[in-house]
């Protein structure tokens, strides 16, 4: 009898989870419609609000030092900029040239890859009387479709273009300053900001938003620093891998590695391509071996010592969840879409997290009655 009440107890409380969740999904959708003539100012409002996250700890350890926190914050700020400037100035070059490169060595690479398709589809026919359907693979138009992507992925004239954007379109300015006054005041006068919204609610309805901000604060900031931690720290072993295996291309394809940002995808996104190119260049040798390495420091070393101490209080999600949510985050606003797709995912089970914790309590107290 005990058993069966639990049973009918943990029933309740995931229908009352799905109806939740379901209830977040329909609430973002009509949030999503509502706010689509205001589309630049939700977008910089959110991407304040992850710059916010990621620039907090920063702003946190220099206010140790520093008594006034708006100056500290403005620092900050700076030294971001600075950083982010001194970088452009001395990769982009080098990754220019690697990218002309490839493209130089690309009629070749397919080449090699339809050439290596051929030998596979022989062996198989002759062994295994297994017809592999190359006539789908049309080398020219697949030669096409690569060089108009290098060609625009010019990243020598990214600063030019994106200057001209921001300089010649005034939502893009709109946009900018947006974003850099919204994330400057959060870091200094966030709380302040929140209990004023707050102000025309309920103590119950406070107590409740407020205990939900504090979810959403240490998840999203877990998941959002995390990731770049995670993705900037897989770029450098990477680019360590491939400068000491004498891999060509070795910064292009370090650099791809930050599409860890995005779990599940951007993980095999970025590495399968460059293996694949590895091995029609380099040979099977270097391309098993920089799998090898990929494999025992992704799988061992930061699923299992980095990762949970980065993200450890950032929420855990299955990889069929991330992929829908970036599949529709995709749909919905393109590139925006896939980069705000999971913080919002995040944000929602957040919420639905801390009412099914609240049902729970609720349960067990009249149960204790």
């Amino acid at each position: 009898m005990m058993d069966e009440k639990k049973s009918l107890i943990s029933l309740k409380i995931k229908v009352y989870q799905l109806v939740l969740i379901l209830l977040s999904l329909i609430l973002g959708y009509v949030f999503i419609k509502f706010t689509a003539p205001l589309h630049e100012i939700v977008m910089a409002f959110a991407t304040a609000v992850l710059l916010s996250y990621l620039l907090a700890s920063p702003v946190a350890f220099m206010t140790r030092f520093i008594r006034f926190r708006a100056i500290s914050v403005g620092l900050i700020f700076l030294a971001f900029v600075a950083l982010i400037s001194l970088l452009v100035y001395k990769i982009t070059p080098v990754i220019a040239l690697q990218v002309k490169a490839l493209k130089i060595a690309l009629p070749n690479l397919i080449s090699n890859v339809d050439s290596f398709l051929v030998q596979i589809s022989n062996f198989l026919s002759n062994n295994y009387q297994i017809q592999l359907p190359l006539e789908y693979f049309d080398k020219n138009q697949l030669l096409s479709q690569l060089m108009t992507f290098l060609t625009s992925f010019n990243i020598l004239g990214f600063g030019d273009t994106l200057g001209g954007v921001i300089f010649n379109s005034v939502t893009a300015v709109i946009y900018v300053v947006l974003t850099v006054i919204l994330s400057f005041y959060m870091l200094v006068d966030g709380d302040r900001a929140w209990k004023l919204f707050l102000v025309p609610f309920s103590d119950k309805i406070k107590t409740h938003m407020g205990y939900i901000k504090a979810k959403i604060d240490i998840s999203l900031h877990a998941y959002i620093v995390g990731q770049f931690e995670i993705a900037s720290l897989t770029s450098l072993v990477m680019l360590v891998t491939y400068l000491i295996l004498g891999v060509p291309y070795a910064l292009l394809f370090a650099f791809a590695q930050m599409l860890e940002i995005i779990p599940v995808i951007g993980t095999w996104a970025a590495i399968v391509p460059c293996i694949s190119i590895i091995f029609f260049t380099s040979g099977a040798s270097k391309a098993f071996l920089v799998l090898a390495i990929y494999l025992i420091y992704s799988q061992f070393i930061r699923d299992n010592f980095i990762a949970p101490k980065v993200m450890g209080n950032a929420l855990g999600f299955h990889p069929l969840a991330i992929i829908l949510a970036i599949i529709i985050g995709a749909t919905l606003k393109g590139a925006f879409g896939v980069i705000f797709a999971l913080p919002i995912l995040a944000m929602a089970a957040a919420i639905v997290d801390y009412f099914v914790e609240l049902r729970r309590l609720k349960v067990q107290a009249s149960r204790g009655n």
